[in-house]
């Protein structure tokens, strides 16, 4: 489809998440970003995004949103 997407490179979207597969957190539903206000996962252990970066914006950083992620795009518009 020719989207700049798939690579880290110059020229190319930045959305990525950074994880720490050593370091799982208990599942809390009242914390979860979600409409919805209950999860069959509360409880359980959970590997999280520590920083989640979309289109080069750092919208999450150690575990917490600090910026409203940005908004989508039709796949056609992102050539």
């Amino acid at each position: 489809m020719g989207i700049r997407k798939g690579r880290i490179d110059v020229g190319y979207y930045a959305d990525f998440m950074c994880v720490d597969l050593n370091s799982m957190r208990r599942v809390n539903e009242e914390r979860l970003h979600s409409k919805n206000p209950w999860t069959p996962f509360n409880g359980f252990d959970a590997v999280f995004p520590e920083t989640v970066i979309m289109r080069g914006q750092t919208v999450l950083d150690r575990y917490e949103a600090i910026e409203e992620p940005p908004l989508g795009e039709f796949v056609r518009d992102l050539k």
